[in-house]
């Protein structure tokens, strides 16, 4: 009688064990697939930041849009670069002599860029103008 409540012990233990086990590797796994998505992310922030960088202190005229492509740690990403003008015709300032202040339309250039999976990351920047 005391050998097979040994050995139910046993089971149970290693019924335990394994449930552990198979938590923490499920655990593992899903911290693994997370870590690699932002991975991801972080290149394309990285990109992003490379691209803006450039545009920022370009005159607007220098600016080429459209599309384009570029090779990033053996992964190939795609870059949209289009110009939007803003026209600020209708915010009127009012300064302390009653003048109203005029501005001209300012450029904004959108970026962005799109990683082979579908995924993107876009942002706004003001060039010189």
């Amino acid at each position: 009688m005391k050998k097979g409540s040994f050995i139910v012990e046993t089971l149970v233990a290693l019924l335990i064990i394994a449930m552990a086990v198979g938590i923490a590797i499920v655990s593992t796994g899903n911290l693994l697939k997370k870590s690699l998505e932002n991975r991801h992310l972080i290149e394309l922030s990285n990109i992003l930041l490379n691209e803006t960088e450039t545009l920022t202190f370009m005159d607007v005229s220098l600016i080429p849009t459209g599309t384009s492509k570029i090779t990033y740690n053996d992964r190939e990403y795609t870059i949209e670069i289009t110009k939007e003008i803003e026209n600020l015709e209708d915010m009127i300032y009012m300064v302390s002599n009653n003048q109203n202040i005029i501005f001209s339309d300012i450029v904004v250039v959108k970026v962005r860029v799109t990683a082979p999976d579908g995924k993107y990351i876009e942002t706004r920047v003001v060039p010189q103008q």
